[in-house]
Order: C-alpha cells, then structure tokens, then sequence
C-alpha cells in the first residue's frame, strides 16, 4: 500500500462528488486496521474515542505552496488570533485599546492591530487544508475574511458569493475561487462620497424610527443606548475630553445628524447639523451609592428625552461623581477615580459594533491632542443610505419570495403567554429577564458539537432554539422568528459609524421525524442561503407579503447569539483606565415579545455558555419565563449532556419529537399521582397497579397526565384566573316539560359510580 499525500483532502473531493454537501465528513481519522467483532463486522465500540482535541492533532499541518495561499493564510491569521496574540503579548503594547461588549450582531468588532512584530514563535500556524471553523472561525469572522478578499482582490459580491467561501472552507479550497477572480480580472466599483448634507434615510434609520413609534408607548425610551465606564486609575482631563468628543462629532457625521418625516412624499429625511460646533457635556450629577448610581442609569436608560432626532441630538455625555462627604466639592476639571463617565447614543445612528470604532477615535483623538479629524472625501453614513438603494435587488426580492412563499406569516407561536395582547397592541419595553449558565461540561459538548460538524454558534444556537419552539408551541413545525445580521456587507462600511443592522425571517418548517443532526443540517443551509441576501430590507419584505410591520408575527419572537469578549472590556486613555460598570444593573428592555440570546467569550477561563430569556411583562409574568428557560435548560443537556462524540448515534438517530419537556421533578410528580378506580377496570398504561382493599391505585393515563401537567405548565395555578379545561354542559327544558330533581339526582349518582373516571 503506497501513502497518499493529503489523503483526506483527496477522499472529500470524491465524496463531494457522490454526495449532497450535507453528508460528506467534516473530519476523518487514519487506523491501521479496522477491529472486527466475532461475526466479522467492524466493532464501532473498539474504534478509538474521537474528540476535539484528537481530530486536531490528527490535522496535519500544511503549509501554503503559493503566494496566493500564503496571503490568505495571512488574512486568516491576522482576523482570527489577532485577538488571542493580543492577549497574550499585552505586555509589548503600550495602546490598550479595548473595546465594548457587543449587541446583537452574534460577535465583537476587534479594531486591526499590527501584530507584525509578536515573536514568530508564538504565532499561530494554519493548515491549508484545515476547516475554517476548525480553528475558530465563526460567520462573523469569516465576513470579515470575505471584506478583506474583496478589498485585497477587489471584486464584486455577484462575481463571487461569500457563501462558497462557508461551503469550501479551507485555505486551499478560498485560493481555487479567488483564482477565478484573478483570472477573469472582475473589479469592485467603490462607493464615494456624495458630497451631500441631506438625503433619505436609510432602511435601518427607518425601522429603528418607526418601530419606536408605532410598537411602543411614548412614555418610555427603548432605544438608548449607553456605555457606562467607572475611572478605575488616574484621571481624565474634562477640556481635553470635550475637544476629542467634538472632533468626533466632526469626523462622524451621523453623530450630529437629524431626522425628520416628510409628509408630502412620505418619507423619512435625514440632514446634518452642525451641533458639534456647539456640543457640551451634559451637567453633572452626583450619588452617594451603588444604589443612586444604578437608579440614575436606569432612569437616563428609559428617559425619552435624553435624545432629540428631530434636532440632531443622538448622542449624549454626561459625568457622574461620587460625593463621598455632604460638603464634598469637586474639581469641575477633571473625571477622577471612581467618577463615573456616560456615553450614550440613540440606536438609529448606532449599531454595537460601532462601538469600538468609536473608542478607537476617541482614544487616539484623547491622547494626540488632535482638533479636527474631518475628512471631505471620507465616505458619511449619508452616503451609504443613497449607495444602498442603488443597489440591484432583484435577485434577492425573488430568492425572499421563494424563501417565504407557503410559510403563514401570520400565524401565531403558541407560547405560554399570562396576559393576551393583540399583535397590533403596544408594549411598553418593560420585561422579565432570566439568565442561566451552562456548566463547562456541556459548554465544551456544545463548542466541540459545532466545530466537528462545521457549524458556527449562531447556527447550532438557533437550531437548539428551534427544536426548543417546536415542542413549547406543541409540535409546531411551521416556525417563523426574527434574526439580526450585522450587514456590514462591503469592505467601506468596516470602519464606518453608523445604524446597519438588518432584521430578517428565519422561517423553518421542521419534520418531527427529524433527529437533532438533520435539523442542524437544515439550519445550517437556511442560515447559509439567507447570508447572501441579508441586505434585503425587512421593509421590502414586509410590502411584497402586504404584512403590517406592527401585526407580523415573526417579530415577536427573536434569536441572538453574541460571542463577547471579557479581556476587549476596558480602554485607556494615557495613563488613565476605566472600567465598565455591569450592565446586569441597567433595566432589563423588552424589543421582541420574546427572545433567547445566547452568550460566549471565548477568552474566558471558565470556557462556559450561558443564555437569557428576555420577555415582555406585557404577555408574560416572572414565573413563567423562569419555568421556560429551566425547561430549555433541560433540552439543552439532553443535547449536549454528554461530552460529544462521533460515534454517539442517540442524536443521529432520535427524532427530536421524543425529546421532553417535562422536568424531572415534574416527571416524579406524575409518577406519584394515583387515581382510584374499581378493579375490574384495566389501566391504560397497565403501569404499576396495586390493589388496595376494593380499589386499585395506578398511574394516570397518558391523557391525564398531559391535560394534569398541562394546567401547571402553561398557567400558574396558585393565581386566580379563568379556567381553561372546565367543560361545561348547559340544557334548557322546553316549554311545558318537567323533571324530578329526585330522580335527576339518582340517575346521576348511578353514572357517576358507573364510570369511575368521574370519581378519580
């Protein structure tokens, strides 16, 4: 037998070539021999264990052969452990620049950093035939993978989509498509300046804009978002922060600009004003306490004041000092220790990965003692609203039609609400929030389960998520929620402030029959063909379905998952840090009825997962939402409980219609609930019966026991409310006929004693 260089490379090829994508093997492993059971048949029990770390010490490394591997093996290199060789080598820099936890785009931003001179040593190697989500690659990483290819290639989105780059994810597999590129010569038109001060909104601008004032009451803010920091070390020059913040306001118009709907074409307008001119600090205000403090956030939090769009005034700064002594004053001067420094902004001129590159400026602009950063031929957030309604959409309007015809997008998840609102109704924000954390061990079965089956978090997340819906709605299988997508989709708008994100359907219709494994599979390519065409606005959807975006229902209900990490928390300013304060203290707002986000950083010690439900109290009490995110607790480690293996057939082969549920404790419960009946009767179940005297005491039915647990489920039985499973039977003698109440009452005590369901 001769050996065959890059063997499983060369054995993918053939079966891609047999095989739908779905079924070829992300990993393969080489044994001498197979180990054969006494009939001749291959034990799969004597196979070696497979795991993570296996499988990558399996991976044979090798190195790129041409120039053009060997700067994608750059590209890869510099995105995906720019951030770890930070962490690692923070004692060679001095700039510590950080940045703030991320939103709802599923990971952080990470600012480029020259990491040109950290040892070699200690650098990362990739193999070219390693998988991209093998070694750490997520969907977000992978976009700015793409945005750099097209900045570095300089090529069109329609010449070449990123989702090749999802399905042929190695090194070797990206060099053979940008070989295409290169050859046929196909160039990226660039987007420019406009040189304009006023112009359309763009399609985020007016969702964000509308959905505050037709889904929500007036009375409370739902849409500002602030960036708290507690001064930790040295302190912070008030003049010098003023002048950095109004350079930025210069620098990044978007900051400064306002909104306003015209009603002769019905449209919304933004303009740029020249606040910056005349921008100051909010006055200051002082607490005596972690008390105060959290109670000032939480009131600037959901003040809808605190921001003007028709103005301008979308962003917002202020200084909170801690008066330690009552007669205690302050230098006006200076942010010192323990001081407390608000950013805020409202949410149509900002997304969270914004923040970074906010910090990024205001740091560098901080610490040069620069004045003016504004460029006139820098591309505004203006501009990109004008660019992306040049934009061709008709290939994606027709792939929405495709994705969407058949699904019912009115139809209603059948969630186990307290309180019943219309669709239409507002809310008020306020919700219940419930957070859980994932032990490490099945932390790491769910990491592992994702990187051997190349799937990113975000995909395995929502398919747990969906087979999660599918058995709180009953067995629902037609399921329709909302998504976020960063939409940051041309290599212009990486370092760009501004409001991008895009909120889309993910419809899935589920097959009870199916295991755990197909419904990743069939996530994973819904998430993959819905990538390409993310751009497409939900207002466009919602006009070629005639769907009112106040009634569709598939806003109501909402998936996350934000890759965060806790080292990127902190920034400096020369000598100064600042420390952000928890947002565990800021009011919990609800912007869907009902979302599950999920939470990971990578960099963390404990490598665990934890996860929130966020509802709104306008459909759901406390109690509730505790009950649902235990029972999604419960599916999650009947996914994942064991440390994941690939000979583990139980997911492969259970369809997820078996999964429960019904919690432990709840299942013990059931168990102990006797019924009595006469002894000739025979049980449903035949479970467990023993003959007591003239009774026999057994098991419920499973009819019982579902309508039984049914009322402690979905209705809290120690509040008073209506009844649900009260049946009653109403009769209204005709004119001129009687009955004996004696014998009504007789011939009733015969059918009940009779049939003995009616005495159980």
């Amino acid at each position: 037998v001769k050996p065959m260089p890059n063997w499983s490379e060369t054995l993918r090829v053939y079966l891609r070539k047999k095989l739908p994508m779905y079924m070829v093997p992300p990993h393969y492993i080489s044994v001498s021999s197979f180990p054969l059971s006494s009939n001749g048949k291959i034990d799969r029990k004597a196979l070696p264990e497979i795991s993570l770390s296996v499988l990558q010490q399996a991976d044979t490394y090798n190195a790129p052969n041409t120039e053009l591997e060997k700067t994608i093996a750059n590209i890869w290199q510099e995105i995906l452990y720019t951030d770890r060789l930070i962490i690692q080598h923070a004692d060679l820099e001095s700039n510590k620049l950080s940045s703030i936890a991320n939103e709802t785009v599923s990971s952080m931003y990470y600012p480029s950093k020259n990491v040109s001179g950290i040892d070699k040593q200690t650098s990362f190697l990739i193999s070219t035939t390693a998988s991209f989500f093998s070694v750490g690659g997520n969907s977000l990483s992978l976009v700015k993978i793409y945005q750099q290819y097209q900045s570095k290639f300089n090529f069109e989105t329609e010449a070449l989509s990123i989702r090749q780059f999802f399905e042929n994810s190695t090194i070797v597999e990206h060099a053979k498509l940008l070989e295409t590129i290169i050859i046929d010569d196909i160039q990226l038109k660039q987007w420019h300046t406009l040189h304009i001060n006023e112009g359309i909104a763009s399609y985020a601008q007016e969702r964000i804009f509308l959905d505050e004032r037709v889904r929500f009451y007036n009375q409370s803010a739902i849409y500002n978002e602030l960036l708290v920091q507690r001064v930790e070390k040295g302190f912070l020059s008030v003049n010098r922060l003023l002048k950095a913040l109004r350079c930025i306001l210069s620098k990044h118009k978007i900051l400064r600009t306002c909104l306003v709907f015209n009603d002769d074409d019905s449209a919304l307008k933004q303009s740029i004003t020249d606040i910056h001119l005349t921008f100051t600090l909010a006055t200051d205000q002082t607490f005596r306490n972690e008390e105060e403090l959290h109670d000032i956030i939480r009131q600037m939090t959901v003040n809808p004041t605190l921001f003007d769009l028709s103005i301008g005034r979308v962003f917002y700064c202020q200084i909170l000092r801690q008066q330690v002594t009552p007669d205690e004053n302050h230098d006006k001067e200076i942010i010192k220790n323990s001081d407390i420094l608000v950013i805020g902004f409202h949410h149509v001129a900002i997304d969270h990965l914004t923040f970074s590159i906010f910090f990024s400026d205001l740091w560098s602009t901080y610490n040069s003692h620069v004045t003016w950063l504004d460029d006139e031929e820098s591309l505004q957030y203006i501009d990109y609203a004008v660019h992306e309604r040049l934009i061709d959409m008709t290939m994606s309007h027709e792939f929405w039609r495709l994705q969407l015809e058949g699904c019912n997008l009115k139809r209603q998840l059948l969630l186990p609400i307290d309180q019943h609102c219309l669709s239409n109704d507002q809310r008020s924000g306020s919700a219940s929030m419930v957070e859980i954390t994932f032990d490490r061990r099945i932390s790491s079965s769910f990491l592992n389960y994702a990187s051997l089956h190349h799937l990113t978090l975000f995909q395995l997340g929502l398919a747990t998520f969906y087979t999660f819906l599918f058995k709180l709605t009953y067995s629902q299988t037609d399921l329709c929620i909302s998504c976020v997508n960063a939409n940051r989709y041309r290599p212009e708008l990486q370092t760009m402030i501004g409001m991008f994100v895009s909120t889309l359907p993910y419809c899935m219709q589920l097959d009870p029959c199916w295991s755990f494994h197909e419904v990743t599979k069939y996530v994973r390519e819904k998430c993959f063909s819905i990538f390409e065409h993310s751009h497409y606005p939900l207002q466009h959807i919602l006009r070629d379905f005639h769907l009112n975006q106040s009634t569709v229902s598939f806003l109501q209900t909402a998936f996350d998952f934000m890759t965060e990490s806790s080292v990127s928390d902190r920034f400096t300013f020369d000598d100064v840090s600042l420390q952000p304060v928890s947002s565990k203290e800021f009011p919990d707002l609800a912007k869907f009825d009902f979302t599950l986000t999920f939470f990971y950083d990578p960099v963390s010690v404990d490598n665990v997962l934890s996860c929130s439900f966020i509802c709104s109290r306008d459909l759901f009490e406390d109690t509730t939402v505790t009950i649902m995110i235990q029972r999604f607790q419960y599916i999650f480690e009947q996914l994942f409980s064991t440390s994941f293996n690939v000979n583990e057939t139980a997911l492969v082969v259970s369809p997820i219609a078996k999964l429960t549920l019904i919690l432990p404790d709840e299942m013990n419960e059931i168990q102990r609930v006797p019924f009595y009946r006469q002894s000739n009767v025979t049980n449903e179940g035949e479970l467990n019966s023993i003959l007591i005297s003239s009774f026999v005491t057994a098991l419920a039915s499973f009819a019982q026991a579902r309508i039984w647990l049914d009322e402690r489920i979905r209705f809290d039985p120690v509040k008073s409310q209506i009844a649900i499973y009260n049946m009653p039977f109403v009769y209204r003698l005709q004119s001129g006929h009687t009955l004996s109440i004696k014998q009504l009452h007789q011939a009733l005590h015969l059918t009940v004693n009779k049939h003995p369901s009616l005495h159980t």
